[in-house]
C-alpha cells in the first residue's frame, strides 16, 4: 500500500531533521570540540529522531473508501464514539437533530472525510476554549470549525474541535461545492474530537465505546425514499 502523508507535517518534519542534524554535527566535533557538545548532540538527535517518529505516525493519510450503498453515512473520523444523544442544535437545524461525538486520541489517523455525498454549505471558525476531549463540555466551549452541507435536501454538519493539545485545525474544503462521500475534508492536528449533527429521521448505527474508521465505518443511514 502506497504510504501518503498530510503536507501540513513537512514543515514540522523539516524541524525535527534539523535537529538531528545539528546533533550530529556536534557529536562528532565538526562544530566544536568543547566537553558539553557531545552530550548536547546525543540529547538533540534523541530529540529529533523522537518528534520525526511522532510526526510519521500522526500525520499519516491512508486511503479509505467504503463499498456501501449510497443512502449510508460514513464516519467523518478515526476514534472512539463518545457520545449519540438528541439536542437542541442553533446554527444549522435551528431545532432538535441528532449528536454523535467521536474523540481521536495521539495514535488516531487524523484526516477528517466528508460522511456522504453532498453540497458544502458554509464552513465557518468559531474562537474558544481548549479544554481536554474527555470532558463533557468540550465539544460545545472549545474552539472549533463548523461544515454545514445539504444532502438530498437535507442539512447536516460535521464540527472539527480542538482539545488541550490540539490547536491547529486546517479546512481543506470551500462552499458551493459538491464532494463525495469520502472526500478528505480537512484535520486537527493532535487528538481531540469531531462531532457529527444529523436530522431526527437518520437510522443511527453506533453506540457509545464504539471504534470508528473515517471514511469506512457506517455511522448511519438516510431513509430511502
Amino acid at each position: 500500500m502506497k504510504l501518503r502523508w498530510a503536507s501540513e507535517m513537512m514543515p514540522l518534519i523539516a524541524g525535527s531533521f534539523s535537529a538531528v542534524l545539528v546533533g550530529f554535527l556536534l557529536s562528532f566535533g565538526w562544530v566544536t570540540k568543547t566537553p558539553w557538545a557531545r552530550g548536547l548532540g546525543l540529547i538533540l538527535m534523541v530529540f529529533g529522531l523522537s518528534l520525526s517518529l511522532l510526526f510519521l505516525i500522526f500525520f499519516r493519510d491512508p486511503e479509505r473508501f467504503s463499498l456501501a450503498e449510497a443512502n449510508k453515512l460514513v464516519a467523518p473520523a478515526d476514534g472512539r464514539v463518545m457520545v449519540v444523544e438528541t439536542l437542541n442544535e442553533e446554527r444549522v437545524f435551528k431545532g432538535q437533530a441528532r449528536r454523535i461525538a467521536i474523540f481521536m486520541h495521539v495514535g488516531n489517523v487524523h484526516v477528517q472525510r466528508v460522511p456522504t455525498d453532498a453540497k458544502l454549505l458554509w464552513t465557518t471558525h468559531f474562537p474558544g476554549k481548549f479544554l481536554p476531549a474527555y470532558k463533557s463540555t468540550a465539544g460545545f466551549e472549545n474552539e472549533q470549525q463548523w461544515y454545514a452541507f445539504s444532502h438530498a435536501g437535507k442539512k447536516f454538519a460535521v464540527v472539527q474541535i480542538a482539545g488541550l493539545l490540539a490547536r491547529r485545525i486546517n479546512c481543506w474544503i470551500k462552499p458551493d461545492a459538491e464532494y463525495a462521500r469520502g472526500t478528505r475534508m480537512g484535520m486537527i492536528s493532535f487528538g481531540s474530537e469531531v462531532d457529527v449533527y444529523l436530522p431526527l429521521d437518520i437510522q443511527v448505527s453506533v453506540k457509545p465505546g464504539d471504534i470508528v474508521r473515517a471514511g469506512e465505518t457506517i455511522i448511519g443511514e438516510w431513509p430511502k425514499p
